[in-house]
């Protein structure tokens, strides 16, 4: 190193001053365990990787100073490194001239899966005190490991020192490095993409935060493993399947996975020398930029995966009484979700028409209601209008914050319908709401109905298109916690024509009398999943 070096760069960035006006600013979360840590010495660390960026700012834990390698301390030894010096430089050559907020945490050897304490497996159900990363199913979970704990308490730190500054802190991307110790037990280790994926949720509500890259990169790339890690091969496949290309049923959009294989290593196989670390670095800040742009395409492409709030301001006309907003709706039931609810209604109209607490102007199905339903904790989440993107955009802005319900009634997408949205852009954000309540509610069950049908008659284009939508959307009821329920032969008559008695003239929303129907075939199922 250079100490020459470090003192020219020490005083530029004594002139580098950050705006003073409340402007957004990129913080990156680089956290995990041993190689997140970084144990590789600064004295092998490549000539070209000494320079500093002097729009990226180290989070040290009092302050944002500038990062400078072999001056900033960024590892638990002064003297040794780890991805974020390559990370740095990579963005440095890619995105110069634009300001990045690094904040990093990590244990080393430490796990993520509740089952683990520290360095022993323990099983069973999540418990207070663990020394693990297991982020909880929400913020108020006393089973929360006490690593997740430290790291949101590190981050919120950092992300007040800026608001303190005037500034407006943005969670651009989480970057993760464990899972090393997860190898270490099959259950962990098989359990790994939901993990992610749970971790992921949570890291970005507990920040407040939208959806962002989750970039991680594939732990133990050498062959033959230490024996210690007896799952090597489940995590790693585990790990691939959970990123976003993957195409596999635990494939989570912005989680992207960065491969370490071809990485230079210490003597122990396991963790990464200078050069290892460097190139790590650099994958990962590659990783980010390439998942935010898949993420923008993706979204691009399919509104209906775009979370968005909803403009509607019908208010009388929408059933939901004169003045009333759909952000008011929206804010009512994050109250209402602060309550125990066995049963949540989540939809559009034809959710909210069931009526019930602050849902019940102008709702037909409120006899259906007591007669079916009130016997449970019941919560009515539908809103007139909603599509898919704001089923999205509610489930990350408090609808579902409050303690988990038993079972999530979702029934969504006529109209993305109406918008023009084709069946598979439907059927993809559908996916994606049931996606994110899995991962925001992993002990509740899901009840996912079909979209009712549309139309006088089988003619109709609606209906055809209907149609093609819960097919494609059938087979999330394979999956564990969720169940498939088409009810579209309630609705019309042997004919294909529209049921005069239970559908209403626009053929589209339901009578007193089809709420009655959906009530009576709905719960059976209902009580057989909630055991009562």
């Amino acid at each position: 190193m250079r100490s020459s070096t470090f003192v020219l760069l020490w005083i530029l960035s004594c002139f580098c001053v950050l705006p003073s006006t409340a402007d957004k600013v990129d913080v990156v979360l680089l956290a995990g365990q041993s190689n997140m840590q970084g144990s590789a010495s600064l004295d092998g660390l490549p000539a070209p990787f000494e320079v500093a960026n002097p729009h990226v700012r180290f989070w040290t834990g009092d302050a944002f100073e500038p990062l400078i390698p072999g001056v900033t301390k960024t590892s638990a030894r002064a003297s040794q490194f780890g991805p974020e010096i390559g990370f740095a430089h990579a963005l440095a050559s890619l995105e110069p001239g634009r300001p990045i907020h690094i904040v990093k945490f990590f244990r080393s050897g430490q796990p993520l899966h509740h089952g683990w304490d520290a360095g022993r497996w323990v099983g069973g159900e999540p418990a207070p005190g663990r020394r693990t990363f297991y982020p909880g199913v929400d913020i108020s979970d006393p089973n929360i490991g006490v690593h997740y704990q430290a790291m949101l308490i590190q981050a919120k730190g950092a992300f007040q020192a800026l608001r303190v500054q005037g500034h407006e802190p943005v969670l651009r991307a989480v970057v993760w490095m464990q899972g090393e110790a997860d190898s270490k037990h099959e259950q962990s280790a098989g359990a790994y993409a939901h993990s992610i994926a749970r971790l992921k949720s949570r890291i970005e509500h507990d920040l407040g935060s939208s959806a962002v890259p989750f970039v991680f990169g594939q732990v133990l790339p050498h062959e033959p493993a230490l024996d210690r890690f007896t799952s090597r091969k489940l995590i790693r496949e585990q790990q691939r399947r959970v990123d976003m290309r993957s195409g596999a049923p635990e494939s989570t959009a912005g989680c992207w996975m960065v491969s370490t294989d071809g990485m230079p290593r210490q003597k122990d196989t396991v963790h990464y020398d200078a050069i290892g670390q460097a190139m790590l670095g650099q994958a990962f800040a590659m990783g980010m930029l390439q998942a935010e742009h898949h993420l923008a395409m993706i979204r691009a492409l399919n509104p209906c995966l775009q979370p968005v709030s909803s403009q509607e301001t019908r208010g009388a006309a929408a059933g939901w009484g004169v003045g009333r907003t759909w952000m008011d709706q929206h804010e009512h039931i994050n109250a209402i979700a602060q309550k125990p609810l066995d049963v949540v209604l989540l939809g559009d109209s034809i959710t909210q028409s069931w009526g019930g607490e602050g849902r019940s102007v102008g709702s037909p199905g409120g006899a259906a209601r007591q007669k079916h339903l009130e016997h449970w904790r019941l919560g009515n989440f539908g809103i007139s209008g909603d599509r898919t993107e704001h089923i999205l955009w509610r489930i990350e802005h408090g609808n579902f914050d409050g303690p988990p319900p038993r079972v999530v009634v979702l029934m969504i997408g006529t109209n993305n319908l109406s918008r023009g949205h084709t069946p598979a852009q439907i059927s993809e954000g559908i996916h994606a709401i049931v996606n994110t309540l899995q991962w925001k509610l992993p002990e509740s069950q899901i009840l996912l109905l079909g979209t009712f049908p549309r139309g006088a008659d089988a003619s109709d284009p609606m209906r055809k298109r209907v149609q093609e939508l819960n097919r494609l959307i059938a087979p999330l009821g394979q999956r564990e916690r969720v169940r498939f329920l088409d009810l579209a032969s309630e609705f019309v008559e042997p004919t294909g024509a529209a049921s005069p008695t239970k559908m209403a003239g626009d053929k589209l929303h339901l009578t007193a009398q089809g709420y009655d129907a959906w009530g009576a075939a709905m719960a059976p199922v209902l009580k057989e999943m909630l055991g009562n």
